[in-house]
């Protein structure tokens, strides 16, 4: 059974099952959804309300950061501000038409980077599948540039 269909047929169980019953599908329904290889969402990532995306590397921050501008260099998106600060932190806005990209890579250690991607549409909207999809062209060229390998279950590991 593909991803899609497993993901059809969960959706189709929670809205059949009555009350409680329910309860278990947000366990199950979110081992589906990270089956399909990162497809929808990537076992690590995390979401905040103001729809800002976050990931943790194993990898330094001055190469997350050739990863982040080689994507927004593939996805045609503007390079407005790329700082550093005293402390390390990059920080990046990026501009494509119709959205804001702002990029956050803080440092941990020095082989361990949090990444943090946010688009904004407007003032009061987020737009968390083009910080996804950024996320993953990001994870993508960290591949390509063989500091990240991608497992045959769709995970990446260092």
């Amino acid at each position: 059974m593909s991803c899609g269909h497993r993901i059809v047929v969960a959706l189709v169980l929670g809205w059949l099952l009555p009350g409680c019953a329910a309860l278990p599908f947000a366990v199950v329904g979110g081992a589906l959804l990270e089956a399909g290889g990162g497809v929808i969402v990537k076992t690590g990532t995390e979401y905040s309300a103001s729809g800002v995306v976050r990931r943790t590397f194993t990898i330094p921050a001055a190469d997350v950061h050739a990863a982040v501008l080689e994507t927004f260099r593939r996805t045609q998106i503007g390079l407005a501000k790329d700082e550093m600060s005293p402390k390390g932190q990059w920080t990046m806005v990026g501009v494509a038409e119709h959205r804001k990209v702002q990029v956050w890579l803080t440092p941990l250690t020095s082989t361990l980077t949090a990444l943090e991607i946010g688009v904004k549409r407007n003032v009061l909207a987020s737009d968390k599948a083009t910080a996804s999809e950024l996320l993953a062209k990001t994870e993508q060229g960290l591949v390509d540039a063989r500091l990240l390998t991608r497992a045959t279950d769709g995970d990446t590991y260092p």
